[in-house]
């Protein structure tokens, strides 16, 4: 849909570190990461967002084929939010002996708001079991037309690492809200996570560590 220039987004959330500098090269993040792992999902929960998940360098990744929020114009207030929850194991088996947590989380999306406008996107992720471990939120205020980037990572002191020994999955619920433009309530606006199949898409880094005996 729209194919100009990426813009970062900055923004500080709890037991977070959000960032717009270079991000860290994929292998530092899995130096001891077992091979010929992959991620797959396991299902999907509330609304239908076309989800799909795939092993990326050092992590995983989550693809979305409908997942974009409206407001403004003849949209239906309906449109204005949606929530989306995944749920993988990521990888299918963890090795005998090994562990991993997510220690970075980047989100590419795409926007097209009016002065007025402001889209956001809130993430949590969590194992199953346990309750939502940390709250990434970004605001994008207009005006913007393109695509975003969002970067988060996680302190070494604020790692959540899957119980060892332990089969759970791993949920991941995102929301995606926009508001309309009040100046010209006529004018649509949007953001989206499936606008560029090259680009839009949820990337998780993962570490991993040796269970301790």
């Amino acid at each position: 849909m729209m194919h100009a220039r990426r813009k970062a987004i900055a923004v500080l959330g709890f037991g977070l570190v959000s960032s717009v500098v270079t991000v860290p090269s994929a292998s530092a993040a899995s130096a001891f990461a077992p091979s010929g792992e992959t991620a797959t999902v396991v299902r999907a929960a509330g609304e239908d967002c076309g989800a799909s998940v795939s092993q990326s360098s050092g992590g995983f990744s989550i693809s979305f084929s409908d997942f974009h929020v409206r407001a403004g114009g003849d949209s239906d207030p309906a449109e204005a939010r949606k929530r989306c929850q995944v749920s993988v194991v990521p990888p299918v088996q963890v090795p005998k002996g090994f562990t991993y947590a997510i220690t970075q989380v980047e989100v590419r999306g795409f926007a097209d708001l009016a002065t007025g406008s402001t889209g956001t996107l809130k993430l949590e992720e969590y194992f199953e079991g346990a309750g939502p471990t940390r709250t990434m939120t970004h605001d994008i205020a207009g005006p913007r037309s393109g695509g975003w980037v969002t970067t988060d990572l996680i302190p070494v002191g604020a790692l959540v690492w899957k119980p060892c020994g332990e089969d759970r999955l791993l949920h991941v619920n995102s929301e995606l809200r926009v508001s309309p433009d009040k100046a010209d309530p006529s004018r649509v606006n949007v953001m989206g996570l499936d606008s560029d199949p090259a680009r839009d898409r949820m990337i998780f880094h993962l570490t991993w560590k040796t269970c301790s005996r």
